[in-house]
């Protein structure tokens, strides 16, 4: 597999809140051993999904990925300035026609300025598929060197991955 480890790791969200799925996620990590990064690996879209790799990352405050590596941006919904998600988001600035910008550090080179956008995320889990519909994240246009789409976000800020798939929880398992 030309110098990936690949690991399952069981990622378990227990929560005293609802779960959004009552089953345990399941995200492949794999190791890039040249840069000695960890990525994992799901599906972004509703209407044509795109398998996107993304740089796991303990800092960044919110998901991002090069929205040029998807299939179809049909299905991106562009998260406008007066809205509650923008607003709940540290840090955010508004373009000039009004729609939420997230500028954030890059583990791997230069910040990162991105549109922030809302599109359905599918994960697999032990009953099968489960989707978020509204996963957000910032829609940035910047390439990146290793073979990744973006920085999925694992920090204990205000929008990571693991809060937005468990509504309200803050347990997150490996």
């Amino acid at each position: 597999m030309g110098g990936f480890t690949r690991l399952i790791v069981f990622i378990s969200m227990f929560a005293s809140i609802t779960l959004i799925s009552e089953s345990q996620y399941l995200l492949p990590i794999i190791k890039h051993e040249p840069s000695k990064q960890y990525y994992t690996v799901f599906d972004i879209g509703s209407t044509t999904k795109s398998h996107v790799t993304l740089l796991l990352d303990l800092e960044t405050n919110l998901t991002w990925l090069n929205c040029r590596n998807l299939k179809s941006l049909s299905s991106l919904r562009l998260i406008t300035c007066q809205s509650s998600t923008c607003k709940s988001i540290p840090g955010n600035t508004c373009d000039g026609r009004k729609f939420c910008l997230y500028r954030q550090p890059n583990p791997l080179g230069k910040p990162v300025t991105g549109r922030v956008v809302q599109d359905k995320a599918t994960f697999s889990t032990t009953d099968g598929e489960v989707s978020l519909p509204r996963f957000t994240f910032s829609c940035a246009t910047q390439d990146l060197s290793l073979p990744v789409a973006g920085v999925l976000s694992l920090s204990p800020r205000e929008f990571p991955f693991w809060r937005q798939v468990t509504e309200g929880s803050n347990a997150l398992c490996f």
